[in-house]
């Protein structure tokens, strides 16, 4: 068991060495300063990229991190439009805005959001395989664990804000008072009309239901559901043969997640997920999912050693972060969650199983404590695939089973026939520990390259 205080130290022990290229290493073991959820300083909030950042659009100019997160130093320029007497004179105050970012239900901060005032109108989102919108060169800021940071801004007056991770991206107009600060809180959209989101496919399944998870996330109305073997569905509902019989297909979407169907997948044709995700696609599978990648090309890849079956694991099952920077960021942000028994993750309801044994191109993030039927077993993991940001995040464990949809008991694997989402879906006040995991990966692995998150 690894205690929160064991955690942090090994965290900030990583992240001294770590580099400040804003580009997802290929090794699993060396990813860099930009990973996860930007390395915490003294003050817990993400370090600053360095003057020799070498992505294409990480800041360049940021100072030291401050309490909650980074502070942008956009250079104002003496006298600037609409700047106070005392800021034009070069006095020493410094107006500035505490900004603060939310998931799309304004309940859960999100880490390593790129914050910054917008010049200009921010470029329009497009669903899809392709590239994500750009960050300034300069003046950019990111969220700590807490979802804050504070950005220096040149003059006082309205400015507007804007947060971006990936594809979600969403601004806010911001009164600042001379030499004053002022506050922000802005929650990432969970539809178009509110700002950018990412284009979601999920496929459903008969043993879980991740599109229920995502609508208590409040993403859902950007979802487009896929009827796998034996899940829900919803008016005109396809089946997910069609979402995976081509890579044309599948390239409509930034993130493919497949939800576990209680057997090996049906109809799966793991050479067009490969291809999807070679060309920038990123892909979240569950359980019995494996069968793609127990099968070419991706079979052929050091990824892992697949054990076909069920394979659940017996008795009470507790879940560790590893010492990887996915591991070590997730360990930083689920303490404050609340979710957490003497430093653990308990997977109560969650099926969790031992499908895998983990190769070298595999990064684990969560795994089985020593005291488990099977000590160490990988329970979320994840690789790269192709040299255009793809991504592929592996969970042995059912994300949505633990909220009783559909009339389900919690725990539970069988979905009833044809079951109707969302009127289903179980409704909550706060997500289940799974669900919570899931959220942070939803926006730490499964979001294309702005500078942020998919590195």
């Amino acid at each position: 068991m690894r205690s929160s205080l064991a955690v942090s130290a090994a965290f900030a022990a990583a992240c001294a060495s770590c580099g400040s290229s804003s580009s997802r290493s290929t090794d699993p073991g060396a990813r860099d300063i930009a990973d996860g959820a930007a390395i915490v300083s003294d003050g817990g909030g993400p370090a600053a990229p360095g003057a020799g950042d070498d992505g294409p659009q990480g800041p360049t100019d940021a100072t030291a991190p401050g309490e909650g997160g980074l502070v942008g130093t956009p250079d104002a320029g003496a006298g600037a439009a609409g700047s106070l007497d005392a800021e034009q004179a070069g006095d020493a105050c410094q107006p500035s805005i505490a900004v603060t970012v939310l998931d799309p239900t304004g309940r859960y901060p999100i880490p390593n959001v790129y914050v910054f005032i917008q010049d200009g109108l921010p470029a329009p989102i497009e669903g899809g395989l392709g590239p994500c919108p750009s960050i300034p060169a300069a003046g950019a800021g990111r969220t700590g664990f807490d979802g804050s940071a504070t950005l220096n801004v040149p003059v006082s007056g309205t400015v507007t804000v804007e947060a971006l991770i990936g594809k979600w991206q969403t601004t806010q107009s911001v009164s600042v008072p001379a030499c004053g600060n002022a506050a922000a809180t802005l929650k990432l959209p969970g539809d178009s009309s509110r700002g950018g989101v990412p284009a979601i496919a999920v496929s459903t399944g008969k043993a879980d239901t991740l599109e229920c998870t995502l609508h208590r996330m409040g993403i859902d109305s950007e979802v487009t559901l896929f009827q796998g073997s034996g899940g829900a569905k919803a008016t005109g509902t396809m089946p997910s043969t069609t979402l995976w019989a081509s890579v044309s297909a599948l390239s409509a979407f930034d993130a493919v997640l497949l939800s576990c169907e209680g057997e090996e997948t049906v109809g799966a044709i793991p050479g067009n997920l490969a291809a999807y995700a070679t060309a920038g696609g990123h892909v979240y599978a569950e359980h019995f999912q494996y069968a793609w990648f127990n099968a070419a090309t991706f079979s052929t890849q050091s990824i892992a050693t697949w054990s076909p079956g069920t394979n659940l694991l017996a008795g009470t099952v507790s879940a560790d972060p590893s010492s990887s920077i996915d591991g070590l960021g997730l360990a930083q942000w689920l303490p404050a969650r609340g979710v957490l028994t003497n430093g653990e993750l308990p997977m109560t309801n969650m099926l969790p199983a031992h499908n895998a044994t983990l190769g070298s191109a595999a990064m684990l993030t969560l795994s089985t404590d020593s005291t488990n039927s099977v000590p160490d077993a990988p329970l979320l993991f994840s690789w790269n695939e192709g040299v255009s940001g793809g991504r592929v995040v592996y969970a042995d464990f059912h994300v949505g089973s633990a909220s009783g949809d559909y009339g389900t008991t919690p725990g539970t694997t069988a979905v009833p026939v044809d079951s109707s989402f969302p009127s289903g879906c179980q409704t909550a006040a706060d997500l289940t520990p799974s669900e919570l995991v899931f959220l942070y990966t939803l926006f730490d692995d499964l979001s294309c390259d702005n500078g942020s998150v998919m590195r």
